[in-house]
């Protein structure tokens, strides 16, 4: 499986959709995952060259395990073209 530009698009547009409904039930919790999953979505969405800054500059990100980011960062279309030094 591989997120292209335009997939990436619809990825996050589903996830805010979900985050939306999971408010309704206002867990603390599973609000606080949505939020971290629609961050994620967004490594996929930034140009290549962005991402380091991004994880970088974000709270939830820069918490992350760098090992638990690659392997999303793996499922871009363009990963095999992009050279990353470091996530964090």
């Amino acid at each position: 499986m591989s997120v292209s530009s335009v997939g990436s698009l619809m990825l996050i547009r589903d996830i805010l959709e979900y985050q939306l409904i999971s408010k309704e039930f206002r867990i603390p919790e599973v609000e606080d995952m949505f939020e971290t999953l629609q961050r994620i979505g967004n490594l996929f969405a930034v140009p290549a060259s962005s991402i380091p800054n991004l994880v970088a500059d974000d709270p939830k990100l820069s918490r992350m395990d760098p090992s638990e980011l690659l392997q999303f960062v793996k499922l871009r279309a363009d990963f095999k073209s992009i050279k990353l030094n470091k996530l964090s």
